[in-house]
């Protein structure tokens, strides 16, 4: 039994201990709650500053933003009609290459018919000159 005893008295002396440490943090504790509350105090008008700050900071941002978004609209439509006119020469310069094109090929095909129309002269002359020395050949040979 004597190991039970000895177990009962730290145990004992254990809680002894823990409440007598409880009683002298109590006090602690409750400096420090108060120190808290004091603090938690002090700072609310650092609180309100930080907030109108923060407001304030975010009013600048949203005009400074608008400001930017001003003073890039000129240029975003410069741009539109700067892309505008180089997409007209674009058109502008197809149709007259189509055109040139066209013209061109009109031209070739003149050619080739007046070409197609001498090689038909040429043909219907030399056919009409055949047919004369062929008579003049029969005449000859009859003769």
């Amino acid at each position: 039994m004597g190991f039970m005893d000895t177990l009962k008295k730290m145990f004992g002396s254990a809680k002894e201990a823990a409440a007598d440490a409880a009683e002298k943090a109590g006090p602690l504790v409750d400096k420090a709650k108060e120190a808290a509350t004091d603090a938690a105090h002090k700072a609310e008008p650092y609180m309100e500053k930080a907030k109108e700050a923060a407001t304030e900071a975010g009013k600048k941002a949203k005009e400074a933003a608008a400001g930017a978004a001003e003073k890039a609209e000129p240029l975003v439509d410069k741009a539109k009609e700067r892309a505008g006119e180089a997409i007209e020469s674009v058109k502008s310069r197809a149709a007259e290459t189509a055109e040139s094109a066209a013209d061109k090929a009109a031209t070739a095909a003149d050619a080739v018919k007046d070409a197609a129309d001498q090689a038909a002269e040429a043909a219907e002359e030399a056919k009409d000159a055949a047919k004369s020395a062929a008579e003049e050949a029969k005449e000859a040979t009859e003769s």
